[in-house]
């Protein structure tokens, strides 16, 4: 009788626990769809954000979908006529589960799907961890509510896909269950787990493992200081260390190994080295992606994508009451004298004194919340008070110290590269003290690891540590209160004031139906590919789930598409249309206005247009129809015997794209779209003499394209497996008034040819080139 008596009491307590974890769950996702509202309503029409990178995910995912339907590659779809190379592309399991979702529904309603699924899921998950630490569900609510609703995360939403925040606290709550008692098993879900964090984002990896560093030396300090008679370093635990790193190691190795081999066992060639360094060993150029179309990042990159101090003190800029304050307070911090920010030794970086930018770049809303602060402040004095009279064995005196520092690690981590001490107090210094600084980590990590060039993305490590210090703090206050209901009513009031400091009119884009230009042109179906304007326009990869068309040209954020742009980018120009023709293009889509728009609008009607009508004849152009929005040009020139198509990779940079030499090696692409080999001649007009009358071009095919456009047919190319072999082209300096180099004659194989240019070696300034002429010289 009695066990049945206690096996009854036991399923009482499960069901009752149960249903509050329900209640709890419930909550959070109530107040999800109001913190994302309307998006509920408009899974398959809308986002919840602004379109740019969210809609580029969402168009991966369509044509990820379609290359497993129909076998349709990237490169049949955008950036012809040479394709979008996809080589080093990655696919993981939280990428496959995307895809599945949306091959059963659609690729909106997927993306929608895993992003509103952050914010319940995310407050559980810190729920969870502040629930180990302090054993009070109403406490461990109130974290849930700081880190799933907080600015950064309804930022990183409106943005970005992976950045879900989820994935860290469940990780964290794994290490800690296994730092409480070392076993093969704990260790094996750590590992798992941490696995999963760099699957989703290599970021949260990164910020994961740091994190790691910080529990496992916070544990061992605790250990020490409780006195505890056992060694913390024991057989069982260095072992267990071992296996979950090597399971981690392997796991992530496995899944991004393209990357893994480019950037680490590759060796490259000269003018392609991934990690580009100069000036003092400082990466001036950083290959983030391993894709032989590599996306730059310049070394003034880590400064801009910093936080500052007070970002984490100032309310989002789209809060209700307080945004508008936000903007005049960021708004005046920049326009602070602030004299000499830039040491002399430094101001190649260009870095326009960036330590007071008012725009901390991505993810840039840190705003903790002052109630998760006091909170939390008030845990920090709570235990600093009691330090002499409560036990040293504390789980929540450990929850506080590990916290507390990892609150400060991260924002350590977040801040600019350095601190320029020496030329802010020059009056007080000695002159040979201009150029000293105070290093931050990110002024040696972005060395190394240039891909995490974003700091300010550790705000997801310091907005964690704060809910859980608050949920201790508040753990604090409810001891003081013996009444059940001035608790319930005290934690309503509490989760009220996280709710209105972080609540904001969430922008809301409506994505279908969309323009009817793109129904027409489904509508019509035709041949040849499809090149927009702006050049390259975004909205046109987008809708391209609907017109189905090929789209010419490079992405603009690649090195090569922005010189594109530069070539193909004025369709006013006379020989335009021909090198459109010569590309393949045979419709062209001139926009008037943009078609995807923010609601609530954050720019006026006039804003939302995007250029002028084209009026009066354009040679090589006939105008098909006229909407709305854009109007539709048939490309009626005759294609261009050949076509520069992208210039100097290394001078493209994305804060001066001007045609600069930054280095001895460049590169020169040109496409030939004839089926024969073409002599042209390269003339390389130059902004001054340089110090040196030698250059040296080297041809090489790179790659091979296996097809080539020829009087806009696309065939497969009869020399795709030619090389050349070493034969270099000396040029020869034209004037010394007008200075030009020239190559006399360089033959160019059908497709695209790079032309690899070599200054001289001992060649030490820059030479800033303002053109590049290229002719056919005869046809063999």
């Amino acid at each position: 009788m009695m066990d049945i008596k206690h096996f009854t009491l036991r399923l009482y307590v499960a069901l009752l626990s149960k249903g509050k974890y329900l209640s709890v769950a419930g909550l959070y996702l109530l107040i999800s769809v109001a913190f994302t509202y309307p998006l509920i309503s408009s899974l398959d029409t809308g986002i919840y954000g602004y379109p740019g990178d969210s809609t580029n995910v969402i168009w991966s995912i369509w044509a990820d979908t379609r290359s497993l339907l129909d076998g349709s590659s990237w490169g049949e779809l955008i950036g012809l006529p040479f394709g979008f190379d996809t080589t080093d592309r990655i696919f993981t399991p939280y990428s496959y589960a995307i895809l599945a979702v949306a091959l059963l529904r659609n690729e909106v309603f997927a993306y929608n799907l895993f992003i509103f699924a952050t914010f319940p899921v995310s407050a559980l998950a810190a729920y969870h961890l502040a629930l180990k630490m302090t054993r009070t569900p109403s406490a461990s609510f109130i974290a849930g509510l700081i880190y799933s609703f907080g600015p950064y995360h309804l930022w990183t939403a409106r943005n970005h896909l992976t950045f879900d925040p989820q994935w860290i606290p469940l990780f964290l709550v794994a290490l800690l269950h296994f730092e409480d008692r070392p076993t093969w098993r704990r260790a094996l879900l750590a590992a798992l787990l941490y696995s999963l964090v760099v699957m989703v984002n290599p970021y949260y990896g990164f910020f994961a493992a740091i994190a790691t560093v910080v529990v496992v030396l916070c544990r061992a300090a605790y250990h020490r200081r409780c006195g505890i008679c056992k060694p913390f370093l024991t057989r069982t635990r260095l072992l267990c260390y071992s296996m979950a790193v090597t399971v981690a190691l392997f796991l992530t190795t496995w899944t991004y190994w393209p990357v893994f081999r480019t950037l680490v066992l590759s060796n490259p060639g000269d003018g392609e080295d991934h990690f580009k360094t100069r000036f003092d060993g400082y990466v001036d150029i950083a290959y983030v992606t391993a894709s032989p179309q590599p996306v730059q990042r310049g070394s003034w990159w880590p400064f801009y994508g910093s936080a500052r101090p007070w970002d984490y003190l100032l309310p989002s800029e789209d809060h209700l009451v307080f945004g508008s304050l936000t903007r005049e307070i960021t708004l005046r911090i920049s326009e602070i004298d602030r004299g000499n920010w830039v040491p002399d030794k430094y101001r190649y970086l260009d870095l326009d004194n960036w330590w007071f930018w008012q725009d901390t770049g991505p993810g840039g809303e840190l705003f903790l919340g002052y109630t998760g602060i006091l909170l939390g402040g008030y845990a920090l004095h709570h235990f600093w008070s009691v330090r002499r009279r409560e036990s040293r064995r504390s789980e929540a005196r450990f929850g506080v110290l590990l916290f507390a520092l990892l609150a400060l690690v991260a924002i350590w981590f977040s801040m600019p590269p350095w601190f320029p001490i020496g030329s802010l107090f020059s009056k007080w210094l000695p002159s040979w003290a201009d150029n000293w600084i105070i290093p931050s980590p990110m002024w040696y990590s972005f060395r190394v690891l240039p891909m995490f060039r974003a700091g300010v993305r550790f705000g997801v490590l310091v907005l964690l540590s704060v809910s859980v210090l608050a949920a201790i703090g508040y753990v604090q206050v409810l001891k003081r209160v013996s009444s059940h209901k001035t608790r319930l009513t005290l934690t309503i009031g509490v989760s009220a004031l996280v709710i209105f400091e972080f609540v904001s009119v969430p922008p809301h884009t409506q994505l279908y139906p969309a323009p009817n230009v793109y129904y027409w042109l489904a509508s019509h179906p035709r041949k040849g590919t499809l090149a927009s304007y702006p050049w390259n326009y975004s909205a046109d990869v987008f809708y391209q789930t609907i017109h189905q068309m090929p789209l010419a040209g490079r992405t603009p954020w690649l090195p090569f598409g922005q010189f594109e742009a530069h070539l193909l980018g004025n369709i006013r120009d006379s020989d335009t249309p021909s090198k459109l023709a010569a590309i393949g293009v045979k419709h062209v889509l001139w926009h008037l206005q943009n078609p995807l728009v923010t609601i609530p609008a954050n720019r006026s009607d006039d804003q939302l247009v995007v250029q002028q009508p084209l009026t009066g004849p354009i040679s090589g152009l006939y105008l098909e129809h006229t909407f709305p929005t854009a109007q539709v040009f048939e490309v009626i020139a005759e294609p261009a015997e050949l076509v520069v198509l992208s210039g100097p990779h290394d001078a493209i940079w994305i804060s001066n794209p001007d045609l600069s030499w930054q280095d001895q090696h460049q590169t020169v692409w040109i496409w030939n779209p004839t089926n024969e080999t073409i002599d042209v001649e390269v003339d390389i007009e130059l902004k001054y003499m340089p110090n040196t009358e030698t250059l040296i071009a080297t041809l090489e095919l790179t790659p091979p394209p296996s097809h080539i456009i020829v009087d806009g047919a696309y065939l497969e190319n009869p020399l795709a497996n030619l090389k050349y072999g070493s034969t270099t082209f000396p040029s020869t300096l034209d004037s010394h008034a007008d200075p030009r180099l020239r190559f006399a004659t360089l033959p160019i194989l059908p497709g695209e040819t790079k032309v690899q240019l070599d200054w001289d070696k001992d060649t030490i300034h820059p030479v800033e080139v303002t053109d590049i002429i290229v002719t056919t010289a005869s046809t063999r």
